[in-house]
């Protein structure tokens, strides 16, 4: 029985899709006559990493769905070792996805007002303390503000991941790009569910938690660092120009 509001939903996004959704070509060539935007040189390098805008939000994609897998594999272990039940770890393990998926409807349009790579980098280096103070927490009420956290800075940085490959990649390769980064971004899921199992037989459920919420903020520092605000806002650290490379 599980299954079957899953398989509605499919029927319907696929109705949805055939009676309502029209194909947006061209808009995509109207944009292309007027972008000033210049092509990559090579799809695949320069949103995998060499591109400092691109191969930042794919890390990041990478390393925010990587550290779900691990939760999903590992919360509901780490929450029976603090003595909780069944139902009480089904509570808890639901407040995450809830504060993430509601935060989306706020932090999508916060990302049109601010710079991108702030909400990458802050959203992600909140994901890495909340997954520590999952680890840590002694009490209830901490592990539900831990979790809100947690919700708030994915929701940060998911709606946002997509636009970022958006807007730093021409129209005519975009959709090869955005193909590429979420490549890269749910094969995090596929490596996080076997980091979970692996990493968690030989060094324990606390020792892989840890080192997540560490490769989790190093990846929020790491944006900081090396990418730039692609428009002129009210704020942000740093603006450069685009470092795309002339097609030859």
């Amino acid at each position: 029985m599980a299954f079957v509001p899953g398989i509605a939903f499919s029927i319907i996004g696929l109705l949805l899709t055939h009676f309502l959704v029209r194909d947006t070509h061209a808009h995509v060539q109207t944009e292309t006559a007027t972008t000033t935007l210049p092509l990559l040189r090579n799809t695949w390098k320069d949103t995998t990493w060499r591109h400092a805008n691109l191969g930042s939000v794919t890390l990041n994609g990478f390393v925010n769905n990587l550290n779900d897998g691990i939760l999903w594999g590992l919360l509901p272990v780490l929450l029976s070792t603090k003595g909780y039940s069944l139902t009480e770890i089904g509570l808890l393990a639901g407040i995450y996805p809830v504060v993430w998926g509601l935060g989306q409807l706020v932090t999508g349009k916060l990302g049109d007002m601010l710079c991108k790579k702030q909400l990458l980098s802050i959203g992600m280096m909140i994901q890495g303390v909340a997954i520590a103070m999952l680890l840590f927490a002694g009490s209830y009420p901490v592990l539900v503000a831990a979790l809100i956290i947690l919700g708030a800075g994915t929701a940060l940085v998911y709606p946002n991941f997509l636009a970022v490959v958006a807007e730093n990649t021409h129209p005519s390769q975009r959709p090869q790009s955005l193909g590429i980064f979420r490549f890269w971004r749910d094969f995090g899921y596929v490596a996080g569910a076997v980091a979970a199992g692996v990493f968690g037989d030989l060094f324990g459920l606390q020792a892989v938690i840890l080192g997540t919420a560490i490769l989790t903020v190093g990846a929020g520092l790491l944006s900081e660092y090396r990418m730039c605000c692609t428009k002129k806002l009210l704020w942000h650290s740093k603006e450069c120009s685009t470092t795309f490379v002339k097609a030859t």
